[in-house]
């Protein structure tokens, strides 16, 4: 018998559909006949449109055909059954979407994958070659097999996305033969790197969980390592001159640091695992920096108009003219280690007990002036 319903009934129907997958736990489905279910999931059934904004989770679509169907950013998290030719979608259109949960039962040969999501997919094999146009951008890449290589392919991340390539399988990336040596924005676990990063842009790029990396910073591109995550990279060279605002040395090998030397802002960066080389020297801001775990952290506080900000001081050593100048110039947003943080000789614990008498002075100071002024 043929289901009949009008566009109310249906909205009806997918209202509580939807107060039903908000309570779905995972891998329950939602028990549909046939005949209902192609009527939620197409608007127009005939030329298989899919329905603007429907979920599916929790929805068996194994017996639903998606030759034909556009699937661009659909999202297919939660589902159940379904089975995907990206031969026979639509164009060949896969912008945007999310197979996980999906089974990918055919080649991405001319198909655009931009943005698309295989993580929790099963059965998918790429070659970046094949693809339209060569763009890998915004793909995360997890639980793909990879069976080509990344020649002349576009595989920066735009905007906030990132390129994902962990969880993948088989991935060798040569930095110097990828389009416009770009590698903004691209997560690089488990890739196996065969080439160097000579005049690479790296802004933003993570290697933690890559093989291979060597990175030489007077090399990459405008000497630019600006939030790059170093991690399992092994750095051959200085970063004098270098941007590394952002970046994160944690879980790198071969980092050496003169903080002197360094171009742009010094903040929002982890150093630990690196080494310094030279002193400190306190004449601009230090905002937002971990030093723990690093070695050689020498700061000379020769400024008096300097500032320490919400930096773990953890390992680190500070010299000053006086106590005063660490007194001021050092706000109580720091992370200083009883154990680790040295202050022109001081224990941390004593150099805390001398700031607290200091202020405490200050506050006596005050009142009585006040008192003064009443008077």
């Amino acid at each position: 018998m043929e289901i009949k319903l009008n566009n109310e009934q249906i909205n009806n129907i997918l209202k509580k559909l939807n107060e039903k997958q908000e309570k779905l736990s995972e891998r329950e489905f939602i028990e549909i006949s046939d005949e209902l279910l192609e009527l939620l999931l197409f608007s127009d059934i005939e030329n298989k449109i899919l329905r603007k904004g429907i979920s599916l989770k929790g929805l068996d679509l194994s017996k639903i055909d998606f030759a034909g169907v556009d699937i661009s950013k659909v999202n297919f998290e939660g589902s159940i059954g379904a089975k995907i030719n990206p031969q026979t979608v639509k164009d060949k259109n896969c912008l945007g979407v999310n197979f996980n949960s999906a089974k990918i039962t055919g080649p991405f040969d001319n198909c655009e994958i931009c943005g698309a999501d295989f993580r929790g997919s099963t059965g998918a094999q790429i070659n970046p070659q094949t693809v339209k146009n060569k763009n890998c951008s915004n793909v995360d890449f997890g639980g793909v097999k990879i069976t080509g290589p990344f020649d002349d392919c576009t595989i920066k991340g735009t905007g906030y996305k990132f390129t994902i390539f962990t969880g993948s399988i088989g991935a060798q990336i040569n930095p110097q033969t990828i389009k416009d040596k770009d590698c903004t924005s691209a997560w690089f676990g488990d890739v196996e790197f065969i080439g160097s990063f000579d005049d690479v842009d790296i802004r933003s790029t993570i290697f933690k969980g890559s093989t291979g990396a060597q990175v030489n910073p007077q090399s990459v591109k405008n000497k630019n390592c600006y939030a790059v995550c170093f991690a399992d990279a092994k750095i051959t060279s200085s970063f004098d001159n270098c941007n590394i605002e952002g970046a994160s040395f944690k879980g790198s090998t071969g980092a050496k640091i003169d903080l002197k030397k360094i171009r742009g802002d010094i903040c929002n960066i982890d150093f630990e695992d690196a080494e310094f080389i030279n002193y400190i020297t306190l004449n601009k801001s230090l905002i937002k920096l971990n030093f723990k775990g690093s070695k050689n952290a020498i700061i000379e506080i020769l400024d008096p108009w300097g500032n320490i900000s919400d930096c773990n001081l953890s390992d680190v050593c500070i010299n000053a003219k006086n106590i005063d100048e660490v007194l001021y110039i050092i706000n109580d947003n720091n992370n200083i280690s009883s154990n680790t943080t040295k202050i022109n000789g001081l224990s941390s614990s004593e150099y805390l007990e001398k700031r607290n008498r200091l202020y405490n002075s200050y506050l006596n100071e005050l009142d009585n002036f006040k008192l003064s002024l009443k008077n």
